[in-house]
């Protein structure tokens, strides 16, 4: 490491996956030290609004990033356009290192100075959830593309998928990376690895497949099953004539579909359908500004 680094932190602003305590603990090391460093609201959000900040640091002669899993942050600078450079980057894991470790690391050979801080504010108030694509993992099978009811994916020039509306995205749902039979997608702010960035258990990556084989496991078309925007309330309320052992499969079907993919309820409840809009719980979701309203719990646009 030398003195032209650059100092990154993340402050993981809306789900604190790298914890608050951690980030703050570092940035007052650094600032006892005398040592310049940079901070940014949440490393997602400026990745996915392509932040002029994101190719300046990826620029830099060496680059240091307190954040996350280091796959995660790779692929987050690729989404912006910002390659990283792996033998000019270092990534410290906030969420498994510590801090007075990461502090030792960074100070060790810095003399010391008046550094100052410079903070990159969130530009909006969206809610950075969304997919970012390992592409050295990704086989373009589309599967994530096909999948998605909500229009995130689309693809490049070139035929490769790639995250085409980030905004669209449905918080809090990780479902497209649990189809992904390359475990290629990843959703920084999810809880779980893989899917989170950390390094993928290619041991254990069959077994994973097989569970994503969900046609099979659940006997059905998955999206077609998702499609079924009312599906609870139509259970619920069964037409006349209809089939009560068939509904009560349908019901077994989707819970378990929302099991498998860990589909939170409420994005299951967002799929009102048309002509639903007045159930759907308008303003209940934290993204309704932003996205094109294809859940019915976005802006009203008639």
């Amino acid at each position: 490491m030398t003195e032209a680094r650059t100092i990154l932190i993340c402050r993981c602003s809306y789900y604190h996956r790298a914890p608050e305590a951690v980030c703050e603990r570092v940035a007052d090391g650094l600032s006892k030290a005398g040592m310049a460093f940079e901070s940014v609201d949440d490393l997602c959000g400026a990745a996915a609004r392509n932040l002029e900040a994101m190719q300046r640091w990826a620029e830099s002669p060496a680059l240091c990033v307190i954040a996350c899993y280091p796959r995660a942050v790779r692929w987050l600078f690729h989404r912006a356009g910002a390659a990283l450079d792996e033998k000019r980057v270092h990534v410290f894991n906030a969420m498994s290192e510590n801090a007075d470790g990461i502090v030792a690391a960074l100070t060790a050979d810095a003399s010391k100075g008046n550094g100052e801080h410079v903070h990159e504010a969130a530009q909006d108030a969206w809610v950075p959830w969304y997919p970012v694509i390992d592409y050295d993992r990704c086989i373009n099978c589309k599967q994530c593309l096909n999948f998605c009811l909500f229009g995130v994916y689309g693809v490049s020039g070139e035929g490769r998928v790639e995250v085409l509306k980030p905004e669209g995205c449905k918080t809090n749902c990780p479902a497209c990376a649990r189809v992904c039979p390359e475990r290629a997608i990843i959703f920084p702010k999810y809880e779980k690895g893989p899917i989170n960035g950390d390094e993928v258990d290619d041991s254990a990556l069959d077994e994973e497949k097989e569970r994503s084989e969900l046609e099979a496991l659940l006997g059905g078309d998955v999206q077609e099953i998702i499609r079924q925007r009312t599906a609870r309330k139509r259970f619920a309320r069964r037409e006349d004539g209809g089939d009560e052992m068939s509904s009560d499969r349908k019901r077994q079907r989707l819970a378990r579909l929302q099991e498998e993919l860990d589909i939170p309820q409420d994005v299951l409840d967002s799929l009102s359908g048309p002509g639903r809009r007045e159930d759907s719980g308008a303003g209940d979701c934290p993204n309704a500004e932003w996205c094109e309203g294809e859940c019915g719990r976005g802006r009203d646009k008639s």
